[in-house]
């Protein structure tokens, strides 16, 4: 993956990736590699709210990824925290310091936006992937041992989440899902046999079945646990 923010180096590199290798470097790099037979496309993070979020800006990253033969487009939005957000303030403070204000009062002194801009910028870069044939998500690689069941199946897991956070659902209704995701991600048995074929499919197919029962959640952890 190639890390790329902005469609262009001018006014963004100085500022925020001083040390770090052009865009355009970066674009003809994916092309080499991708030309090599390497599957390889762009890490749009992180998207700067009023600075990179813009739509002409998204479309552009999109579409150069597609002209450099990348297969995805994996979108980020900027986490601030301890000496990560002292950094980038820093560099706000060079960029344009009458922003400072606009990021304070949007992430209120927490990790990310106090509001559902990332949600929207995430359906902008998902559609924009649709239009361009690309994909939004990489597909995982998952190694043919025991447990592969479990990675593929915690694979589908927190996609469902990923979709859940681009769709706005309820936070505490996104987190039991994501425990369940990091529970089976991390569980140390081949769940085959300990899930019956029905949970099994379930969870295999989960973004096909939205109306699942709301016990589920629960009834699917009890059974991991009490097999632990």
């Amino acid at each position: 993956m190639f890390s790329i923010g902005s469609s262009a180096s001018k006014n963004y590199r100085e500022f925020f990736e001083p040390s770090a290798s052009s865009v355009e470097s970066r674009f003809t790099t994916m092309k080499r590699l991708s030309e090599a037979g390497i599957r390889t496309g762009t890490a749009l993070m992180p998207i700067l709210p009023f600075i990179t979020d813009s739509n002409e800006n998204l479309r552009t990253i999109v579409k150069k990824t597609k002209e450099s033969y990348g297969q995805f487009v994996l979108a980020g939005g900027l986490v601030l925290a301890d000496k990560q957000a002292e950094a980038f303030y820093n560099s706000l403070e060079k960029y344009d310091r009458n922003l400072i204000k606009k990021y304070k009062d949007l992430y209120e002194g927490n990790f990310s936006p106090q509001d559902n801009s990332w949600a929207i910028v995430g359906r902008k870069v998902k559609s924009l992937c649709s239009e361009y044939g690309l994909k939004y998500r990489i597909k995982r690689y998952i190694p043919e041992t025991p447990l592969a069941i479990n990675k593929r199946v915690a694979e589908q897991l927190f996609l469902k989440v990923y979709e859940m956070e681009l769709n706005e659902h309820n936070e505490e209704e996104i987190n039991k899902w994501r425990r369940l995701a990091f529970l089976i991600d991390e569980y140390p048995k081949p769940i085959i046999n300990i899930l019956s074929r029905q949970y099994l499919n379930a969870l295999l197919n989960i973004n096909e079945e939205p109306n699942l029962e709301r016990n589920f959640i629960p009834e699917t952890r009890e059974m991991l646990l009490k097999n632990s």
